[in-house]
């Protein structure tokens, strides 16, 4: 629990985290609680909207300093095919609103726009998947390593004091095949999955669905974390973000305790065969009887046991435990008493 919520609130800069969603789970208030926490820290914020027009992003960031929020518009028109005039404030937003109408667009203007940005800068991607509609999973690769390794001035002009920039990327990881996240994951310092969470009728679930408000949704996280030093951090958790206030309630998910809780429910449930009018089960003394049967066409191992005594000059050998064929001709039987080989000179 307290490895993601470091790393959700983490001003560490120079390191790219990817949050993975799917249809059943989505990531977005994920996304937005990071950056949330990252605008309180007195952070320039670029937020890259390309799944949600600019507005959603203005009201979700309601505390946002103005001057430190710069939004570019992916959505509106994404390949250029309406219009290339800006957003202004006449939309109905604050702060640096641009329009970007292709993916280099859109690198050319972060770039230009973080460099001369003084203090921490947190880059937002929301999400990877649209850029992926158009351009190769190589050129975004490099576009996040650019990103992560651009040096920004402190608030005292000294170059390259506050270090990289901090990446969030949302990726929906069921549009995209195997082979592209891991690509994705080569790159990611932080990888947080997202799926749903097990049945409700887990103990855990249970117990942390209670915390959490009715309409905030339970959801199951895998972490990844690569740290600086080389050491990786491993945490499997359930997660829920409140959409009103951007609160981050998480649990330690334990699938050995989950396990147990099941095992132990279904050892005590009732048991189907007790009340029934017939018996199921047998006795010793019923179970010895059935051994003792002599089953149909097997002979006595008395009898099977017996053997040929006769010794080796009289032409017999000791056959213990062997078998004899019988056999009593039909009278109906047909016997060809014509040599087949008569017509061969042998």
């Amino acid at each position: 629990m307290a490895e993601l919520r470091n790393i959700a609130d983490s001003s560490e800069t120079g390191q790219i985290v990817l949050i993975e969603d799917s249809t059943e789970a989505s990531g977005r208030l994920l996304l937005q609680y990071c950056a949330h926490a990252s605008s309180a820290r007195s952070a320039h914020l670029h937020v890259a909207s390309h799944d949600l027009p600019p507005q959603a992003w203005r009201k979700q960031l309601p505390s946002t300093n103005t001057a430190r929020l710069h939004v570019y518009d992916g959505y509106s028109d994404p390949l250029g095919w309406t219009s290339r005039q800006p957003l202004c404030c006449a939309d109905g937003l604050e702060g640096t609103v641009l329009r970007c109408d292709s993916a280099s667009e859109l690198e050319t203007t972060l770039l230009s726009s973080i460099e001369p940005c003084s203090g921490r800068s947190v880059v937002v991607i929301d999400s990877l998947s649209a850029l992926l509609r158009y351009h190769s999973v190589a050129w975004c690769c490099q576009l996040l390593k650019k990103l992560a390794r651009l040096e920004q001035p402190s608030a005292g002009g000294d170059a390259g004091a506050n270090g990289g920039v901090r990446v969030l990327v949302l990726v929906h990881s069921d549009l995209h095949s195997d082979t592209t996240m891991a690509l994705l994951h080569h790159v990611a310092n932080t990888i947080v999955s997202l799926t749903e969470a097990p049945s409700s009728t887990g103990q855990q679930v249970k117990k942390f669905s209670a915390r959490i408000a009715a309409q905030d949704t339970a959801l199951m996280c895998e972490l990844l974390h690569r740290r600086t030093s080389g050491k990786i951090t491993k945490e499997t958790s359930l997660v829920a973000v409140s959409a009103s206030t951007f609160q981050l309630h998480s649990a330690v998910f334990s699938a050995e305790e989950e396990l147990q809780a099941l095992q132990a429910s279904s050892s005590s449930a009732p048991d189907p065969t007790a009340n029934l009018t017939f018996n199921l089960r047998l006795t010793n003394q019923e179970k010895e009887a059935r051994s003792n049967v002599v089953l149909p066409y097997t002979q006595v191992r008395s009898k099977r046991d017996r053997s040929v005594t006769a010794g080796p000059a009289s032409g017999q050998l000791s056959a213990a435990g062997g078998g004899q064929i019988f056999y009593q001709p039909d009278d109906a039987d047909d016997f060809d008493e014509e040599d087949p080989d008569d017509d061969l000179d042998i």
